[in-house]
Parts: C-alpha cells; structure tokens; sequence
C-alpha cells in the first residue's frame, strides 16, 4: 500500500510505499493534487505488479495479440473511413515492433517511439508524423483501459507542430457558377454543405429527426451506426436561406434526408461535385472545399473563431486558426475605412 505525506519543514509532498521488502519514500510535489495522481499511478503499478504473480491472473500481452484486439476494437468503435486511417497507422507500426522484435506490450517505451518518429519522418510530413502519434496515442490509451499497461509512452513523445495550409474556399462568384449548373437535388445538398459546414459523413448520415423546423436548429448527433467525428453531437443554426431548401426536398426516404431515389444511403457525392465543378470551371476543388468555404465566409463575415469551432466540430481551435489569417484581412479592411486624417 502506498501513502503520501506533508513535510511542513520542505514544504514538499512526499510518497512512501514498499517493494520487495523495502520502504521508498521519495519528494513527489508541492501541489497535492500531484501528489495524489502520483499516488494512484504507484498503487495501479504495485497492484499490477502483485497480480501478475497470482494464478489465474491474465499474463502481461504479448505485442501482436494486442494489435489482433485492438484491429478489432477499431472495427466495432470507428467509423469505416476513420477506421481505414487507423488501420493503416498500426500496419506501420506494427512492422516497426516486429522488425525490433519486441514481445510484450509493456516492453515499448517512449524512446521507441522517438525511434519511430524519426523513421516516419524519412518519408512523411511533419503533419502526417503528429497525426500518426495522435492514433498511437488512442492505440496505448485503449491498453490502459483494458488494463493491460498503467503509462502511455506516447504522451512522452514531442509530436510536431502542425502546420496548417491556406484552405481552399469557393468565392461568391464560384457558389453561384457551381449552382447554376446542378441539378435540383444537387444544389440542395451542395447548399446544406455551404450553409452548415457539415463534414461529409455528417450530411450522408442526416436525418429529418435531426432537423427541427421550429427550433431553427440541426442537429449532429451520436447514434449506434455512426458517430461524428470527436464522438460528440453538436447543434448547428438553420440558416433562413436553407429551411425552405430543406422543407422542399424530396422525400427519398423516411429516415435520410439526402438519399438515392430508391432511398438508400448516397454515395457520389466526390463524383457528383467533380462533374459540376467541371462544367462550372472551378479548378482546385473537392467536397470538402464546401464546408472550407462555409468556415471561409463565416470568418469573413466577422464571426469569432470560437463560434466557428463550435459550429464546424472542431475539438482543438488550433484547427480553426487555419482561417485566421482571414480574420486579419477581415479586420484590416474595417480598420483601413477609418478617415480621420
């Protein structure tokens, strides 16, 4: 058993705990709050160190079963196109493991994953390298849930500072080029992207119980068979311009919004999108650049980057500051109307 103590004359909290037969006492922090996460850390550890040695207990995992588990786990707990970008994160790090021959999970440290930084770096970009460490992160993170290890030796690990391009946006000229040449049914979908910044699975996955009419408000919600990017709902304002758009849509389905005329889920929203971009003569475009070009607007339509966050999904509002820079201008050109000379 462990416990933590004050030593007024240091001003310190200390630890105090035995291992094999001997006492440890050792400086933790000034802070208790500290102390007491530190204290929980030890007694995890020392608990786990006394169970690996009773019968019965589960053996310390072996690297490749976990990635045999945890493979799985990503199935059942991601969607399909965030479960392809995991998948394909572990195939590398699964090779890096095996080529170091490691044999339990435990045996991974934070220095092999220095090791694995530096070798992605040969050939990814820095962006790619962070995005990486950040699935390795749920990877261990899982590990301790299932209480296979106590510490992430990701969270050790300095990931490089993302770097955000200038995002592609349409310009009012561009929207209206782009909805001149769609049919009905695609101008309503392309408009319920510009007016909401939805992400793609997000409007694929929309249904009418998630709009309310009254309320002026859609909402992304959590649902068994899909969940948003971050797990979390959210609620985005109806926009006046798309509530009639919306009330006037064909019913394809009772549960989709947006549906194939024999009400099944849609499925060429790229391919669709590409085509009208060619007979508009809009270069540099894809689907996303919808929900780029809602976020785009709101900004220079003097919105705060914090709202924006809120109504995009962004959990980090480093995300959001790609479109600072537009802030800046916004501000720029209010502050150059000044006549005062």
């Amino acid at each position: 058993m462990a416990t933590i103590y004050y030593r007024s004359d240091r001003q310190m909290w200390y630890i105090s705990y035995s291992v094999a037969g001997k006492r440890v006492r050792r400086a933790v922090s000034h802070d208790r709050k500290e102390a007491e996460r530190v204290l929980a850390k030890v007694e995890a550890t020392l608990e786990l160190d006394r169970l690996d040695d009773l019968p019965g207990h589960r053996a310390p995992v072996k690297v490749a079963d976990y990635f045999d588990f945890w493979l799985d786990w990503v199935e059942r707990n991601r969607s399909p196109r965030t479960a392809q970008r995991y998948i394909e994160v572990a195939r590398h790090f699964r090779y890096f493991c095996s080529a170091r021959r490691f044999s339990l999970l435990r045996d991974i440290k934070p220095e092999h994953l220095e090791q694995y930084k530096a070798e992605r770096s040969k050939h990814i970009a820095p962006n790619t390298v962070a995005h990486e460490l950040t699935i390795l992160n749920v990877f261990f993170n899982t590990a301790i849930q299932m209480g296979y290890l106590t510490d992430n030796p990701v969270a050790k690990v300095h990931r490089p500072k993302r770097r955000y391009t200038t995002p592609r946006y349409l310009t009012g000229d561009e929207i209206r080029r782009l909805l001149d040449v769609s049919s009905e049914y695609e101008r309503a979908v392309w408009t319920t992207y510009l007016l909401t910044g939805m992400r793609r699975g997000e409007l694929e996955n929309l249904e009418w119980r998630d709009i309310d009419f009254k309320r002026n408000l859609i909402t992304v919600r959590v649902r068994q068979d899909f969940q948003p990017k971050g797990r979390e709902a959210r609620g985005i304002p109806l926009h006046p311009d798309l509530k009639p758009v919306l009330k006037n849509v064909p019913h394809r389905s009772d549960r989709l919004v947006f549906a194939t005329r024999s009400g099944g889920r849609l499925r060429h929203f790229d391919r669709n999108f590409k085509r009208c971009c060619q007979k508009a003569g809009i270069d540099g475009a894809s689907i996303h650049t919808l929900r780029h070009t809602c976020a785009s607007h709101l900004v220079m339509a003097g919105v705060p980057l914090r709202t924006v966050q809120d109504i995009l999904g962004h959990r980090d509002i480093e995300t959001t500051m790609r479109y600072a820079h537009l802030e800046a201008e916004h501000v720029g050109s209010a502050i150059a109307k000044l006549d005062l000379l």
